[in-house]
């Protein structure tokens, strides 16, 4: 019982030190981002990667839209044709 006790109680410490360390370089990595001219180029690269994507988002978006109006067109087409071959004359 006594080893399960100081088990957990390492384990508590060591996920302390874990989160402390994660804290500590997610830390230092926005430190680096935001405040070194280096942090400005990657903030830069980073807005044009994100309005690219965007770019590429809408222009896909509108391709899409454009085909399902064609083919909803050209279903429509099928659908008088079909309609006219089986129409009888009145």
């Amino acid at each position: 019982m006594c080893n399960s006790t100081l088990k957990e109680i390492i384990m508590k410490r060591a996920q302390k030190i874990m989160w402390f360390a994660a804290g500590v370089g997610g830390g230092a990595g926005l430190t680096y981002l935001f405040a070194t001219r280096e942090g400005k180029r990657i903030r830069r690269r980073l807005n044009r990667m994100a309005e690219e994507g965007r770019c590429r988002i809408v222009e896909g978006g509108q391709e899409l839209l454009d085909r399902g109006k064609e083919m909803a067109d050209d279903a429509r087409e099928y659908l008088k044709r079909g309609t006219r071959a089986f129409s009888f004359p009145a």
